[in-house]
């Protein structure tokens, strides 16, 4: 092209219609262009002083530069017949994860598949029986999308990865519904079919229900049958309105279609338009999500349990990268897809069998829990009654848990509601030498889209020495402790819900100041005044608090078990549950138990 045709360039970073967000604009004006000329793009060029163009952080097998001509200046763009693309793949192994059945007895074979990469690592645990137990624990990833509607790659990759490469038992695509053409419905149908092996990888139909928030928000929707009829919130993308008949909108129409159906599933999201709880309807809905790529959402979990829900809780990842099961945070790119700040979540659930009949019946009586990732253990009973389940009881339950961890074990918590009713010493310090002092931050500045929070600060000691200060929980390598000194202790983070702190071993006497300083709030502690029992700052927001607490430098054991008798139960419906934080900040959420206590 004669570099005198050329009038202006832009970059526009929501120029086009979703996923082609990134747009570059390149106007050409005093001359035209024919068949034939060049347009020569540059990415990463330093000549002007660009540090260069940073690759997305997760592979992809064809990454397309779409490119659209308004060949008579009418604002009309069509795409040109064959776009540029890149194969994107991935580098040298900086990690390796093993991955082994929660549970197994004696003489059960398992394929081991070793790769020599001179990597080590641990897997996660293995509860061992001597007999068959009543229940196995599988795990899943119900949740994540792909190039048909606002993620990357094919229905073959996306489920391909999620038996081969993350492990997983059981797994389901929710494209939002907007995006899901009548071909393209057909096409999921198929890919869950094919992929569907009872007792090895079982999958499940569903999409997503994308209304706004107004009118019931984002609902994963799950079919225990493989050939079912989509009902979409919308055609807002689709071109062929020829079918908007089945639309159902709000949700309480979509109620009112499924209403006596008896193999549905409905599970409130968090994402960009997030779940209203106000359109709770118990026919459909057993279970929400509490945590995603998009973050943790415990607001949204104290939210049902204020309300009196029954509700079990699961996580997933709304993957958007072809990773479903292995999903880890995002930077921004060019084919704008967003930006996620945490790992993608799982769902574990206790079943008879790695079947669909045996996961959705376990699912409905909230058999399961949700972890940030990580194939923690985690049991719950109450007076013999595993969690999600209901029951009566005229004298005060004993709660029995038991954690099996991947990390030393931070804080469990033993919750009625929302309240903390017991928390067993797992981390307390043994001595001076093994003491340090936690302070973590969590929240969110608001329940929407634009949620996270931006917690970039310093502290400051005013006597005696800070002796090492590193990050807690960080999510990406540009969220760290960047500068310490004697006195002074700076980092980046943010928080999607999630938590992010700095762990701190001081020598410093007990009326030692320490000031804390961020945008969302400041506050001064003396370091006599920190105990076992976090001390607790709130931050306003949605969530948004700081915790400062005494923990045990090597953190607390693997695993820990213990019983404990309320005898300050309440009359009436009592939801016990459990929270697990582990010293690499990964955490788990039992379902509640749903206890009716009539003394």
């Amino acid at each position: 092209m004669d570099r005198r045709m050329l009038g202006s360039v832009e970059l526009y970073p929501k120029g086009e219609v979703v996923p082609w967000r990134g747009s570059l604009i390149i106007d050409v004006y005093d001359g035209f262009l024919k068949e034939g000329d060049e347009v020569i793009v540059t990415y990463g060029d330093r000549v002007g002083g660009s540090p260069g163009f940073r690759m997305q952080t997760f592979r992809e097998k064809e990454h397309t530069f779409r490119v659209l001509v308004d060949n008579f200046g009418t604002g009309k763009f069509y795409e040109v017949d064959s776009s540029p693309t890149l194969k994107i793949v991935g580098g040298p192994p900086e990690v390796i994860e093993v991955v082994a059945p929660s549970q197994t007895v004696p003489g059960e074979d398992f394929r081991i598949l070793v790769d020599d990469s001179g990597l080590e690592a641990a897997s996660n645990p293995i509860m061992c029986s001597s007999e068959e137990p009543p229940f196995r624990l599988f795990w899943g990833d119900m949740h994540g999308q792909t190039g048909m509607t606002v993620g990357t790659g094919t229905l073959e990759e996306y489920f391909t990865f999620a038996r081969d490469v993350a492990a997983l038992d059981f797994c389901s695509w929710q494209g939002n519904d907007f995006q899901v053409t009548r071909e393209g419905w057909e096409e999921v149908k198929r890919a869950v079919r094919r992929f569907h092996q009872p007792r090895r990888f079982v999958t499940f139909l569903g999409y997503e229900w994308s209304g706004l928030t107004p009118e019931g928000g984002d609902h994963n929707i799950y079919f225990i049958r493989d050939d079912e009829q989509i009902y979409r919130s919308s055609h807002w993308l689709i071109e062929d309105k020829s079918d908007e008949d089945t639309d159902r909108y709000p949700i309480t129409e979509l109620w009112r279609t499924f209403r006596g159906h008896g193999g549905v599933m409905a599970i409130p999201h968090v994402g960009g338009r997030y779940a209203n709880l106000d359109f709770y309807d118990p026919e459909f809905i057993p279970l929400i999500e509490v945590h995603s790529c998009h973050g943790t959402f415990e607001w949204f979990l104290e939210d049902a349990l204020k309300r009196g829900l029954k509700v079990g809780f699961v996580a997933g990842s709304d993957d958007h990268t072809g990773r479903p099961g292995l999903s880890y945070p995002t930077q921004k790119v060019s084919r704008g897809t967003d930006l996620f700040d945490v790992k993608g979540g799982l769902t574990a659930v206790y079943a008879k069998e790695l079947t669909r009949e045996s996961l959705w019946e376990a699912l409905w009586k909230r058999r399961c829990y949700a972890t940030t990732g990580e194939r923690i253990i985690l049991w719950v009973e109450a007076d013999g009654h595993p969690m999600g389940e209901e029951y009566e009881t005229e004298k005060p339950p004993e709660i029995f848990v038991r954690v099996y961890g991947t990390s030393p074990l931070m804080e469990v918590e033993l919750k009625r509601g929302t309240e903390t009713i017991f928390r067993p010493p797992v981390s307390k310090p043994k001595g001076p030498s093994d003491t340090r002092i936690l302070i973590e931050w969590s929240g969110v500045r608001s329940k929407g889209r634009a949620h996270r929070v931006n917690w970039d600060g310093e502290l400051h000691l005013d006597s005696g020495r800070i002796l090492s200060a590193e990050g807690f929980a960080l999510d990406k390598p540009q969220e760290k402790v960047w500068r310490f000194t004697n006195q002074i202790v700076k980092w980046r983070s943010a928080t999607s819900g999630d938590v992010d702190g700095v762990l701190l071993e001081l020598d410093a006497p007990e009326n030692a100041k320490v000031t804390f300083s961020t945008k969302p709030v400041n506050f001064e502690f003396r370091v006599g005044e920190v105990t076992h029992n976090p001390l607790v700052v709130d931050a306003g927001g949605v969530n948004m608090k700081v915790r400062v607490w005494k923990v045990s430098a090597r953190g607390g054991p693997t695993q820990t078990e213990f019983k404990y008798v309320d005898r300050d139960v309440k009359a009436g419906v009592n939801p016990y549950w459990v929270r697990v934080m582990q010293k690499d900040g990964s955490m788990a959420w039992s379902s509640p138990i749903f206890v009716r206590y009539k003394p």
